[in-house]
């Protein structure tokens, strides 16, 4: 039987081939489904990378990237993080002198839509905030 190099599995191959075998795999089913999406990523990596000095391959396979959100004020920034049960959303928040980080999840079911409908903001798509930090930068 012959496989057919279809233009998501050359993205696959192409953006995953830092992940050792048994996580590119792991990935795999996931990932070809937000493949349709990639021209909307403004960012993107795969983790674990294998050639990473800090690589850890009990670290749970996932990827992350960012869209470019037109509700999004351009101080803040809002990172998706893709895992094979479901999505988080850091979203960091630049308010004046002062810095918050909100953590959020997401069905995958959920982001597809977002990206689908683009550009009514992620938090439409959100399950639930799991977590509010107020930091400062070093």
């Amino acid at each position: 039987m012959k496989t057919l190099f279809t233009p998501e599995l050359h993205w696959y191959q192409t953006h995953f081939n830092t992940l050792n075998k048994k996580h590119f795999e792991y990935l795999k089913d996931i990932a070809l489904q937000y493949a349709k999406y990639e021209k909307l990523f403004t960012c993107f990596s795969c983790h674990p990378q294998k050639q990473a000095n800090d690589y850890d391959p009990k670290e749970i396979p996932h990827f992350i990237f960012q869209v470019n959100d037109p509700t999004e004020p351009k101080e803040n920034e809002v990172w998706f993080t893709v895992t094979s049960k479901c999505v988080l959303v850091d979203y960091h928040i630049d308010f004046k002198d002062e810095h918050f980080r909100e953590q959020y999840t997401m069905t995958h079911a959920k982001c597809f839509e977002y990206l689908d409908q683009l550009p009514r903001g992620w938090y439409h798509f959100t399950d639930a905030m799991i977590e509010q930090t107020a930091f400062k930068e070093q």
